[in-house]
């Protein structure tokens, strides 16, 4: 019965995000969209429920900057795919040569939440190699590890090509490790736990074959922000990953967030589920 569940629900999502990616292909409309720092008077605006960030980080001014034709991934479409991909990683279908997951969490340790103090980056680190080590991949390390007010981000890489692998998400309370959602999901050509499942079923998600150059795709992401985040820059390198590009987004000169985009088609897909950055660990 849960298989059944869940090849349901993997395929209503795969559905959601055909639809999502037509409208990231479009590309941002800069003239439709206001300075979400410096709002223009008229002009139309939504704000998807539930996904307002009191504490004025990105995912609050993402939302609040989004058109009503829309060129971005709904927070419902987010939510969901981090809702699949806890679900995936709790029944152990991140296997074959994509990601493994990490097991859900029991009923007693979600009663002690209540109590549990977020980690450290130490020990989000300690949680990633871990994580890692249950791999049995000698060439995937942790190259990157950052802190966000509503998780960890890890990137991973290959040793032997200085490549980066994928990335992933560290629940600050539970220490639960598992694949990022969005582009590490959905464009990652060696390394998805999608790609592989895809692949079972006959269909593709990615291709291998890459069109776009680093230089393109720096094009594609300063025309988003312009639109969307036009208050931020983009940091002068990017992290090469398996079917796609990955961008630190600034603000100030300082880290703010990330956005990635896709090798092939250009899009774009900013990381809307970090919450604002904290801080960042050195990894030797």
């Amino acid at each position: 019965m849960k298989r059944t569940i869940l090849f349901a629900l993997t395929l209503s999502l795969v559905g959601l995000l055909a639809l999502g990616a037509v409208a990231f292909a479009q590309g941002p409309t800069p003239t439709a969209t206001p300075d979400p720092h410096h709002p223009t008077p008229g002009t139309e605006a939504t704000i998807t429920p539930g996904t307002q960030n009191n504490s004025g980080g990105m995912m609050g001014d993402m939302m609040n900057s989004v058109p009503q034709n829309g060129t971005m991934m709904s927070g419902d479409m987010t939510q969901m795919m981090q809702m699949m991909g806890t679900m995936m990683a709790g029944q152990g279908m991140m296997g074959g040569s994509g990601m493994m997951g990490g097991g859900m969490m029991s009923a007693d340790e979600m009663n002690q939440l209540s109590n549990a103090k977020p980690l450290t980056l130490d020990g989000a680190q300690a949680r990633i190699q871990q994580y890692l080590a249950t791999l049995n991949n000698a060439d995937l390390i942790l190259s990157d590890l950052e802190e966000y007010t509503w998780n960890f981000y890890g990137m991973v890489k290959e040793k032997s090509t200085d490549k980066a692998a994928f990335q992933l998400i560290v629940d600050k309370y539970s220490g639960n490790v598992a694949p990022e959602m969005g582009p590490n999901i959905m464009w990652n050509s060696k390394y998805s736990p999608m790609t592989a499942m895809m692949g079972n079923m006959g269909m593709t998600i990615t291709s291998d074959k890459v069109t776009l150059s680093v230089d393109q795709a720096k094009e594609k992401a300063q025309a988003f922000l312009k639109a969307f985040l036009p208050t931020t820059t983009l940091a002068a390198q990017a992290d090469t990953f398996y079917g796609y590009y990955n961008f630190d987004v600034l603000r100030d000169s300082k880290a703010y967030g990330m956005l990635s985009v896709n090798a092939n088609t250009g899009a774009v897909w900013y990381h809307t589920w970090h919450g604002e950055y904290l801080g960042a660990k050195e990894i030797e």
